[in-house]
């Protein structure tokens, strides 16, 4: 019903992903191919990014000013968060099911007890189910966000 995306930059680097339905599924893939097979073999309702999907040329939106306020993130501007970016704003424009943006790190703290239940074969993935929680809490309208304009959800 969930998928989290700890997305990658760049396509030969390591993207995580987690589906949460009876069963929580992790995966590492690289390429936006696969990322968009593993969606389509499981159908989710709502899929939350770890990645900015908006950008208007400025360091920080709305949305990034807020949340800086309690943790630390690097502007849009950065070359390597550019890159990113660009990956999640054309990877959205693919999918047909809901996404929303979300930044793990500031739902880890709250879901410590949660993670501790799984094994990860790298962080990527553990940040991948983080975001996938945060899906599923957006599902049932227990998400908080940071921003009006663009939303980062957290937990």
């Amino acid at each position: 019903m969930f998928l989290g995306i700890d997305l990658a930059g760049d396509e030969k680097n390591i993207t995580g992903m987690a589906f949460i339905n009876e069963k929580v599924i992790l995966e590492s893939l690289h390429s936006d191919n696969e990322i968009l097979e593993f969606i389509e073999k499981h159908s989710p309702e709502v899929i939350a990014i770890d990645a900015p999907l908006s950008f208007y040329g400025e360091h920080f939106r709305e949305c990034d000013l807020e949340l800086r306020k309690e943790f630390k993130i690097l502007p849009l501007t950065f070359k390597g968060m550019q890159k990113l970016t660009k990956r999640g704003i054309s990877l959205k424009k693919k999918i047909r099911e809901k996404v929303i943006e979300t930044y793990p790190h500031a739902s880890r703290k709250k879901l410590k007890d949660e993670l501790k239940k799984y094994t990860f074969k790298n962080k990527h993935e553990e940040d991948a189910l983080i975001c996938a929680l945060v899906a599923k809490a957006y599902y049932f309208k227990e998400a908080e966000y940071y921003g009006e304009k663009d939303r980062i959800y957290v937990i």
